[in-house]
């Protein structure tokens, strides 16, 4: 309570363990919900999660009601701080209600208190304010001076929100007081940075500039508040002209983002936590656009992208307890039967969905943080770029032929890296609606697109314009310059550009899967890990394939020759399930006893969803059972290539922060070195023959991206000779690789 953070920390530890000798499960209890609140201050979400969820169970064990109210009221902090505010405000009022139920008055005020702050970030501002006013009032009735004068606090925020400016710097400053004189130095600092905030949005800089400057050591230990203030401080520099300053606050700011995502094991946290600093990420690239310093620009991308798959492969999540496994599997059967009952309409079917699958990410996250996490100073965020050995990684694999092309939203403004063996340039391009517009039409209206129907319909004088265009604005000359056949382009999309047949995309007069060796990234970080990482040593692969589902769903007759055809052209030995064979039990099964880190290829020929709307549902069907997106990055793969031969095995729905949902980004979390997926369906008229080609292929470069650009290329050759309608890019733009060769 009194800032003494470090001495905490030891009492704590000392406690911990005279607890854990003399086997005290009250005293235990008591520490894990208090350490749970120290971790939280400390912006340590994953080990705070861990902890309440741990003392929650040992006091409902223990049956001490007033005990589990409280960490009821505590589970709700890490979903506030991290973004998740209507899931925030439910836990504080059902720990309200049990305070009340127990007339525990303190635990209840308090409960107000956070319920109110809960309102306020869901834009509910009277009603957020008429509530902390009878809080305070409530706390000074009862001698609780410090709730009081923290809500008084609160309202000072709530207040400048409805712009009664004058008021809210009254209150701002009563708080800050009476604060200080209880030795809350925390809080007053945290009230202060909130001023600082509200006189910088109505634009007195001056004025906030040296409130920041006073509290940001004071607040140093607290990341959750500090970042903020490292904000505000960029902000004012940069106000004030003083850019090399303004960038240097901006990068720090952008690190203890970073490393606050760092412990979450959930992409929707993740994202909520990142839309909170989205400001401060547009504006930090922004500044180091304009300073020219595109090596910064770059490591403040990396640093907010594709967090939680980076932690996956870093420190491999734990397998959750056995009890939130079980309530996970009742939610999915809830979900699926609410998906086949057909006496809801559309409206009504998408509401009740997708309230349970916010119930089903709840117990997502309780199953991603129940066993103990990754010692914070084990914790490695994907800021950890290092620009020079990237470049060797790359360049003893290709030598000079390989060009990095990354892209990053700025608001407005579409960045576009371009990363050579000795250059970094920056190019730039409206996102505007006409970009967003190209992009719509090409991924949902892909057959139209894919088969040249505007220009044969008259409506364009251009053939494959709208596929030009793009190329146009995300292709840069500089790039275009340096292509060739056999040059490796990485490429590393954001938002809507994840759902782009690259390869297809229309460069001078020739296709770019003609031009270059395309292979899409998560991250650069991301291919660093997987790239050092040793290929798999094993041959052997697991081939499987569903025609026929139990529970009736649409037949796929050509899964068997699709098969018959892999199988005879993989080099090494292979173990075949089809049908009844290909269940979710047994890939389940081969995950646990270790076998299926043996298999240098899995191929999954079968039907796959993703709806990008429900996302966290996206699933393969095997014989018995959907196989789960969560589900999926928990099987212990080593380093195989992944094959989803099937409907949309490259979806992918994209969440701010660039956290993305998608069921190849759930096998690399797997441990598949590289997934070979589609975009869009594939007629069961040519899958047989590509995946034939394509291994073909593989088998002789040993490179799946350099194998899908040679089985394209045949096919592209094939469709300017004669044409075929069956070698359209609409059969083989769709095809994407991605992860490390």
């Amino acid at each position: 309570q009194q800032g003494e953070l470090h001495a905490a920390e030891a009492l704590y530890t000392r406690a911990e363990h005279a607890f854990e000798r003399y086997q005290l499960p009250i005293r235990k209890a008591l520490l894990n919900r208090g350490m749970g609140n120290f971790a939280m201050v400390r912006g340590q979400y994953s080990e705070a999660l861990h902890r309440t969820l741990t003392a929650q169970r040992q006091f409902e064990a223990l049956g001490r009601t007033n005990d589990v109210a409280q960490c009821v009221l505590n589970l709700g902090n890490p979903y506030y701080f991290t973004g998740w505010w209507s899931l925030a405000a439910a836990h504080y009022q059902r720990a309200e209600q049990l305070a009340a139920a127990l007339d525990a008055t303190g635990w209840e005020l308090t409960c107000r208190r956070n319920r109110a702050l809960a309102l306020y970030r869901n834009r509910k501002l009277d009603e957020a304010l008429a509530l902390q006013q009878s809080v305070e009032r409530a706390a000074r009735a009862a001698g609780q001076s410090a709730l009081a004068a923290e809500t008084r606090g609160d309202m000072a925020t709530v207040l400048s929100e409805l712009g009664q400016y004058q008021a809210a710097d009254d209150y701002y400053e009563l708080a800050r007081k009476e604060l200080i004189g209880l030795r809350r130095d925390y809080y007053a600092a945290d009230f202060a940075s909130d001023h600082g905030w509200s006189l910088l949005r109505r634009g007195e800089h001056a004025r906030a500039a040296p409130i920041f400057a006073a509290v940001a050591p004071a607040l140093r230990d607290y990341p959750s508040i500090h970042w903020r203030v490292q904000y505000g401080l960029a902000r004012c520099a940069e106000l004030d002209g003083e850019i090399a300053a303004a960038l240097e606050h901006y990068r720090a700011a952008s690190q203890t983002a970073a490393q606050l995502r760092s412990g979450l094991t959930l992409e929707a946290a993740s994202s909520t936590l990142f839309a909170q600093a989205a400001d401060l990420h547009a504006d930090a690239l922004r500044c180091a656009a304009q300073a020219g310093d595109y090596e910064t620009l770059l490591m403040i991308d990396n640093e907010q992208r594709a967090a939680v798959l980076y932690q996956f492969l870093a420190t491999r999540p734990l397998d959750a307890a056995p009890e939130i496994n079980a309530a996970l599997a009742i939610q999915q059967r809830q979900i699926e039967a609410l998906e086949a009952d057909e006496t809801l309409d559309d409206a009504t079917r998408v509401a009740v969905i997708g309230q349970a699958l916010a119930s089903y990410n709840e117990l997502l996250l309780h199953a991603r943080h129940s066993a103990p996490p990754v010692a914070a100073g084990q914790l490695r965020s994907s800021a950890q770029l290092d620009l020079p050995r990237l470049r060797h990684q790359l360049a003893s694999r290709y030598g000079d032929e390989w060009t990095v092309l990354l892209f990053a939203q700025s608001r407005d403004t579409l960045l576009i890296l371009t990363l050579t063996p000795r250059e970094l340039l920056l190019d730039q391009t409206a996102w505007d609606s006409g970009l967003a517009e190209m992009l719509r039409r090409a991924s949902r209206e892909h057959i139209y697109i894919f088969t040249d129907g505007p220009f044969r319909g008259g409506r364009t004088t251009r053939p494959w314009n709208l596929l030009h265009a793009l190329g146009e604005r995300l292709i840069p000359p500089a790039t275009q310059q340096r292509l060739n056949p056999a040059h490796r382009l990485l490429i590393v999309p954001s938002e809507q550009l994840h759902q782009v047949a690259w390869g297809a995309l229309r460069v001078g007069d020739g296709w770019l899967a003609e031009q270059a060796v395309l292979q899409q990234v998560p991250a650069l970080a991301i291919w660093s890990m997987l790239a050092e990482r040793p290929a798999s040593q094993s041959r052997h692969a697991l081939l499987l394939g569903c025609g026929k589902f139990r529970n009736g769903q649409a037949a796929l007759p050509a899964i068997g020759a699709e098969l018959d055809k892999v199988a005879s052209v993989w080099p090494g030995p292979h173990l075949r399930w089809q049908d009844a064979d290909a269940t979710r039990a047994a890939l389940l099964a081969r995950s646990a006893s270790g076998a299926l880190q043996n298999d240098a290829l899995l191929h999954l020929a079968t039907h796959a969803s993703l709806i990008p709307e429900h996302a966290q549902r996206a699933h393969i069907t095997l014989w018995d059972d959907d196989m789960w997106l969560d589900e999926i990055a928990t099987l212990r793969l080593g380093g195989a290539l992944v094959t989803i031969s099937a409907c949309e095995g490259a979806g992918a729905a994209s969440l701010p922060g660039n956290e993305v949902l998608s069921l190849s980004w759930a096998f690399l979390a797997a441990g598949a070195r590289a997934v070979l997926a589609s975009l869009w369906p594939i007629s069961d008229a040519v899958a047989p023959d590509f995946m034939q080609n394509f291994y073909t292929a593989l088998h002789r470069t040993g490179d799946a991206a350099q194998a899908l650009a040679e089985t394209q290329r045949a096919i592209i050759l094939r469709f300017e000779e004669d044409h075929d309608p069956l070698a359209r890019p609409l059969i083989w733009a769709s095809f994407v690789v991605t992860g490390a060769p």
